[in-house]
């Protein structure tokens, strides 16, 4: 996170609520004593909105349907994630921008953006699979709009830690 944090600002700039953010995370990690990572999660998208790059996943950024929609679909359905939001199967289908993501995904990282304090991000359950895509998804958001980031050493250390 504070990897994170560094290649996201200058050194010198003030952001009060980045650092409150990042004070939350800290204090929502150590008191974890299970689903450590979602505080992680949280952060990251919620470091995004707080850059400026929120990005919509409750409605399809082309089309504006409802993420709602999406959830009645089958579970092989695939809607797009850009850096701007997510594009609903058909308008999906029309691009190849962003990357595939199932709808649980995006409903989980819907709610992850949408916690009051990362302490709440503790309480979201996400199987496995769909912890991965969370993951695979933050990761390809961080790189569209930190443009140049090298890979983060903490993501290594994080991958091994259960």
């Amino acid at each position: 996170a504070v990897e994170l944090l560094h290649l996201a600002t200058e050194h010198d700039e003030v952001h009060p609520e980045l650092f409150h953010l990042t004070v939350d995370l800290f204090r929502a990690v150590q008191n974890a004593t299970r689903r450590h990572k979602n505080a992680l999660y949280a952060y990251e998208i919620q470091l995004l909105g707080l850059l400026g790059f929120k990005p919509s996943l409750r409605q399809c950024v082309s089309c504006r349907e409802d993420i709602e929609s999406f959830q009645s679909a089958p579970a092989r359905s695939r809607i797009r994630i850009t850096g701007r939001g997510i594009l609903c199967e058909r308008c999906g289908e029309a691009s190849d921008a962003g990357m595939a993501i199932s709808a649980a995904a995006c409903s989980a990282l819907e709610r992850f953006q949408s916690c009051d304090g990362l302490d709440a991000s503790l309480q979201v359950a996400v199987t496995p699979v769909v912890a991965a895509e969370v993951e695979e998804t933050l990761h390809h958001l961080v790189r569209v709009h930190l443009i140049g980031m090298r890979s983060l050493r903490s993501e290594h250390v994080f991958s091994r830690i259960q």
